[in-house]
């Protein structure tokens, strides 16, 4: 009995990973195909774009700060290699959301990226460091 209800618990979470999956693509190509049809627009939402991944790779930044202060002060007390790991990869955002921020792309004269699809991977990394500041609260 305990085992077809973890079966049937999987399958709709495979199911609904599936569907939030379809239906992001999906949001995605039809914005995509939305923002660039007048160039004008174009360029207009490229800014909008441009401040928004500024503005998403600085709240990464204020969230992995949070985390390697709490992170830190655990193994510190604990000396848990769970713990030094959370740390290292709480470390390795804080790189990827400060290598992420067009403003120092801009700054070392590279060209950034202000497409829509150049905000998805930030915004998902950003989420992620969102709930780990959340739980890691509690």
């Amino acid at each position: 009995m305990m085992k077809s209800a973890n079966r049937n618990l999987t399958i709709f979470a495979v199911i609904a990973t599936v569907a939030i999956i379809s239906v992001s693509l999906m949001v995605i190509l039809f914005a995509n195909t939305a923002f660039s049809i007048n160039t004008a627009y174009a360029a207009q939402t490229s800014e909008y774009l441009f401040f928004l991944r500024t503005l998403l790779s600085l709240i990464m930044l204020g969230f992995s700060a949070y985390l390697i202060f709490v992170y830190l002060q655990d193994y510190l007390e604990l000396k848990n290699s769970f713990t030094l790991a959370i740390l290292f990869s709480v470390v390795s955002f804080m790189l990827f959301a400060l290598t992420a921020n067009p403003v120092l792309h801009t700054a070392c004269g590279v060209v950034p990226q202000t497409d829509l699809f150049s905000l998805i991977p930030l915004s998902f990394a950003t989420i992620a460091m969102a709930i780990l500041a959340w739980v890691s609260s509690k």
